[in-house]
């Protein structure tokens, strides 16, 4: 949805939407001159494919990655996500809800839950992004606490990417701290 939007505000959406069809290729039967109108669509429609591509989580990007204009890409993406059966949206809504960090690094986890709110947005059932931050916040452990704290009495939401940062930096002194106590030898004296 934002990405169609970001189409719209640009006057790119029907370059996936079908409104506007692909130019032929050359001016003539012959194929000697190039049409100018061709090479214009092309190269749009290879920038768009492009920002497509750069904006889909990695498990989102192999189902559109072979795709040869954007509106091929557009049209996978919206066949296997917007017609999702109602089960399968609780079923992902459900997940969004239970995913834990669990043993995975805050990259993984974050990605995971980046992913089921891609997948619930192109099903018209977008996660606001307070709510993404407040899923988050409830599927870290204990030794985040601190972190949980803050964010939660905080007066204004804290924005995604800020919390992507605290908490890498968080897993980093975690990894640190880890590191320095495996260096300690016990001793007797």
């Amino acid at each position: 949805m934002e990405v169609y939007a970001a189409l719209i505000g640009l006057g790119l959406e029907d370059y996936v939407d079908g409104t506007l069809t692909t130019p032929n290729r050359h001016h003539d039967v012959g194929k000697s001159t190039l049409n100018l109108l061709y090479q214009t669509w092309y190269r749009q429609d290879k920038s768009i494919l492009s920002a497509l591509l750069g904006s889909c989580s990695d498990t989102i990007q192999p189902l559109i990655s072979s795709a040869s204009t954007a509106k091929e890409a557009w049209d996978r993406v919206s066949q296997t996500y917007a017609g999702l059966s109602r089960g399968r949206i609780m079923s992902l809504k459900s997940t969004f809800a239970k995913t834990i960090k669990g043993t995975k690094s805050i990259t993984e986890y974050l990605a995971e839950m980046q992913a089921l709110t891609e997948a619930l947005a192109l099903s018209q059932n977008p996660i606001p992004e307070e709510d993404l931050v407040i899923g988050i916040l409830n599927g870290l452990p204990p030794d985040y606490s601190e972190i949980i704290d803050v964010v939660r009495v905080r007066e204004t939401a804290l924005p995604l990417t800020a919390l992507q940062d605290i908490l890498l930096e968080h897993e980093a002194k975690q990894a640190a701290l880890n590191s320095q106590t495996s260096h300690l030898v016990p001793t007797a004296n």
